[in-house]
């Protein structure tokens, strides 16, 4: 683990005094990019809307580790009532992404070096394990799904865009969890990928902006051969090349 970032995380777990929170007119716009967790049969409730729109400002870093955060401020910001916004906090603090901390109020949860290294180790087991079902259950739709999430994966990386790429990196292994048609390790798979994707938010200046694609790619080539011993050897050097340039230098 380099300086610099030991020290990024480090100081994301002291608690800072609050700061007014910025207003934004397109406070929602996250959740277009997150994959609903509601059925597109219906619209979202407005406490489902809450609950995707704050996470994905935390996974993001809009919402910084250790902020404090203000229930009437967080209403107005997002254009919801008191009680879905309640209702999505303590979703999200179950899913440990917030803190509550009594007489203090609600807090940005911080980031520590011990959860990411136990995230990682994590991920590591059960992705490795996961891309094995999916080479064996996956759809022509889904495959057809992934391809177009790697063509944005294309796109972002000429860009520059290293947001873009996380965020289409998340909808990729979604797309996957998903495809082992097993909800309890889809479930888990993705819990352990979003609380991860904070620590690559902030170290994301360290990030390669192109190696992640040529993984998709050798991924996608496995997954149209049935291939489950070549996708889990994949998936492991993913990552493992996600962990390495996290902890490159700054």
């Amino acid at each position: 683990m380099s300086k610099a970032l030991r020290k990024k995380i480090t100081n994301t777990e002291s608690h800072p005094t609050p700061r007014s929170m910025k207003s934004s007119s397109s406070a929602l716009a996250g959740e277009a990019s997150v994959r609903s967790v509601v059925g597109a049969k219906r619209a979202p409730s407005f406490a489902e809307r809450a609950y995707e729109a704050l996470k994905h400002q935390i996974i993001t870093c809009v919402l910084r580790p250790g902020e404090y955060l203000n229930e009437s401020q967080l209403c107005e910001r997002l254009g919801i009532g008191r009680t879905p916004v309640h209702q999505a906090i303590g979703q999200l603090h179950q899913e440990r992404f917030l803190d509550l901390i009594p007489r203090k109020g609600v807090i940005v949860r911080p980031i520590s070096l011990d959860e990411y290294f136990n995230l990682d180790e994590a991920r590591l087991l059960l992705e490795v394990g996961a891309i094995r079902l999916a080479a064996q259950r996956i759809t022509p739709q889904e495959i057809s799904e992934l391809e177009a999430i790697h063509g944005q994966d294309v796109a972002a990386r000429r860009a520059g865009n290293i947001e873009q790429l996380l965020l289409s990196d998340r909808d990729f292994h979604f797309v996957l969890a998903d495809s082992t048609r097993n909800p309890v390790l889809a479930g888990m798979l993705k819990a352990a990928y979003e609380r991860s994707l904070r620590v690559w938010f902030v170290s994301s200046r360290n990030l390669s902006i192109s190696s992640s694609n040529d993984e998709h790619e050798r991924i996608l080539d496995a997954l149209r051969r049935r291939d489950s011993a070549a996708a889990a050897e994949v998936m492991r050097e993913h990552v493992l090349s996600s962990r390495l340039h996290t902890m490159q230098p700054a």
